[in-house]
């Protein structure tokens, strides 16, 4: 099929999804049907002037976009049908649409999958083109091009802002923004497209192309040697959840219908999804490592973030927040649990807005305005931070939700984690720019001037008390049993310090569960292990990492087990050992080096991990003094039991070598 027309150019083509039939569309108004085999179908002019076309999932239809705006719905055979509602945007120029073909499953059954862009930056998505009340974004750039992954779940909107600075930004199908791609160059971005495996996108500019590497944010969790992790099929509206224990091969299935996120802690994974019964209501499934249901949990709110302790699960959506204790502590440590009668759990559940430092009543509004809304949220033992889009991030104390610290953050949070002994907030924002904050403990005195405000309102108390005895009146006194409400201006207490640290372009971080000072940070395709602020080491790694323990960091290639989801295979999973453990094991196994040299080197790095492997190098050479040493520095009353039972057998001179199983 060729070219033949000079009367004008083509504006725009497309092939349908099934790639049998091309419509090409001239700017004069011409529009021409072809198949696949380069024949020529049908051939029609229209009066106006043509822009865009787009075919809907099922070839049924063909949309044309006017010059002046308009979106017209035809035929297969080019007769009209109607107009399409644009939702007040009627007369602006439309500049680009990308429907979502479906091939890649739907994350939900009715999830908009239509985008259309305007030429002042206004994107809308729609379920459909007869959706009346689509998603409406202000993305606030202009020249916009857009297009969907080839899973339905990321819409890449790339443009230029006022100051002429190139940008992409990525939405879901929801109108939630998710990350923001800046892009070197003023010249503007012409066209967007995406990988076959939506691991990159590439992005044209002037007589360039730029590629770049995209983290899917996948629905996955890590506990109990159990990965957990969602994926859609394209036959069927339910969402597969695979529990995969690494340590014994075994794999269960299990399917939820309008599933929405997952998250884990200790041994049990909280799954989260919409309610198929009630309108507006959503539940929270407990399940164990093998996905067998341990408890549920009915909400009206619609869960947009989720964390969890060992004793609570707490979940957000941009204005309230909700706590769920499901099971109690049985000690003053937090590592023995029983679970919570029904009862006892519902009068300890929390339901309260952001702006609001008290529990909501009953009869609450869920749909209360919130001008700062909520971002992200994380837990720690007794400890919940909860991060807001202009940069606040407020800290509570469990298990009543005591507000504590209020951080200032100058950007906005998209990713939020505390490290292991509740001293530092690691915080990825919407910019893949990772900074640190030291955290305050929530008994630490007030500052200066919070105590001094504090100082004054106390004054003013006991002031106006004389005041009202002195012309006869009896000061009110509270209820025995009862406090002065706090106010929301003062229930804070101002804290945090920003730490000189600043990495760019990272995707994704997690806080060792046993040395603070630790933390893996993934950046582009390398991870690297901090000790404070300092790199120790890097490998290259596009894994995400599922635990930081005992030195060891554990990575899953999720990229790689998406694309066979039923069938996932050991090597798909990695364990990076660091640089300090390594070194520490060729020190103990190196027989020229004394175990002096090895004592002086794991007291300079000192680990309960590192402390065990020299214990079990000088079982090895026969040197009870420092195994006995390493065993206690590590906590290991058996090995400390073994050594003890050796000298008394007396086995040096007996040729045994002993060997301590783990």
């Amino acid at each position: 099929m060729i070219n033949n027309r000079n009367k004008s150019i083509v504006a725009d083509m497309k092939w349908s999804s099934d790639g049998k039939r091309i419509c090409i569309a001239y700017e004069d108004g011409m529009v021409i049907m072809g198949s696949v085999e380069g024949n020529r179908i049908w051939a029609k002019e229209f009066k106006s002037q043509l822009r865009l076309v787009q075919w809907p999932p099922d070839n049924s239809s063909l949309l044309l976009v006017t010059a002046a705006g308009d979106v017209q719905k035809y035929d297969p055979l080019g007769n009209p049908i109607g107009k399409v509602f644009l939702g007040g945007s009627e007369g602006i120029p439309v500049v680009s649409m990308d429907w979502y073909d479906g091939a890649g499953g739907f994350v939900d059954v009715n999830c908009p999958t239509f985008a259309v862009a305007f030429e002042n930056g206004v994107v809308q998505i729609l379920a459909s083109d007869t959706d009346t009340k689509p998603v409406s974004i202000r993305s606030g750039v202009s020249g916009c091009r857009i297009k969907w992954n080839g899973t339905g779940t990321v819409l890449a909107v790339a443009g230029t802002y006022k100051d002429s600075s190139c940008v992409v930004q990525f939405y879901s199908p929801y109108g939630e923004q998710l990350r923001t791609l800046k892009v070197p160059g003023t010249t503007g971005i012409t066209a967007v497209a995406w990988e076959g495996g939506d691991l990159r996108v590439a992005l044209a500019m002037d007589s360039f192309i730029f590629f770049a590497n995209v983290r899917p944010s996948y629905h996955w969790a890590y506990f109990a040697h159990t990965l957990v992790y969602a994926f859609p099929r394209p036959d069927t509206a339910e969402i597969s959840i695979m529990f995969w224990n690494l340590k014994s091969d075994e794999k269960h299935l299990r399917r939820v219908k309008k599933f929405v996120s997952v998250y884990a802690k200790g041994d049990r994974c909280v799954l989260v999804s919409k309610s198929e019964e009630v309108l507006d209501q959503w539940v929270l499934i407990m399940c164990n490592s093998c996905g067998s249901l341990l408890d549920t949990h009915y909400l009206d709110m619609q869960p947009k973030f989720i964390t969890m302790t060992e004793t609570h699960v707490i979940v957000a959506n941009e204005s309230f927040f909700f706590v769920w204790q499901y099971q109690e502590a049985t000690n003053t440590e937090g590592t023995a649990v029983r679970l919570l009668p029904l009862e006892k759990r519902e009068s300890k559940d929390i339901l309260r807005h952001i702006d609001d430092i008290e529990d909501s009543k009953a009869n609450v509004n869920l749909r209360k305005p919130n001008n700062d809304p909520i971002t992200a949220i994380c837990a720690r033992d007794n400890v919940v931070c909860i991060a807001r889009q202009r940069g606040g991030v407020l800290q509570y104390t469990l298990p009543r939700m005591i507000p504590c610290v209020k951080y200032n953050i100058t950007c906005q949070p998209a990713k939020i984690a505390i490290n292991s002994n509740l001293t530092r907030l690691g915080i990825i924002d919407t910019q893949n720019v990772l900074t640190f904050c030291e955290m305050e403990s929530p008994n630490a005195p007030l500052d200066p001037a919070a105590a001094k405000r504090e100082r004054k309102e106390k004054r003013a108390a006991s002031k106006a008390a004389a005041t009202a005895k002195a012309g006869g009146a009896t000061p009110r006194k509270p209820a025995a049993g009862s406090a002065e409400k706090p106010s929301a201006q003062n229930a804070w207490r101002a804290g945090g310090k920003q730490i000189t640290f600043e990495r760019k372009d990272v995707w994704d971080f997690r806080w060792a569960e046993d040395v603070p000072e630790l933390c893996a940070v993934m950046e582009k395709t390398r991870m690297y292990i901090f000790r404070n602020t300092d790199p120790e080491d890097s490998v290259m790694n596009s894994g995400y990492v599922a635990r930081f323990k005992n030195l060891k960091v554990k990575s899953a290639f999720l990229d790689e087990i998406m694309r066979t989801p039923d069938k996932p295979d050991k090597e798909m999973v990695f364990s990076y050992e660091t640089i300090i453990l390594r070194e520490t094991m060729g020190i103990v196994e190196n027989k020229e080096m004394t175990l002096d040299d090895a004592v002086s080197f794991v007291n300079t790095h000192p680990h309960p991990r590192l402390w065990k492997m020299l214990a079990e190098a000088a079982l090895n050479r026969l040197d009870f003094q420092y195994a006995e040493k390493g065993f206690v520095r590590c906590k290991d009353y058996r090995g400390i039991y073994f050594v003890k039972r050796l000298r008394i057998l007396d086995v040096r001179g007996t040729g045994l070598m002993p060997h301590l199983t783990t």
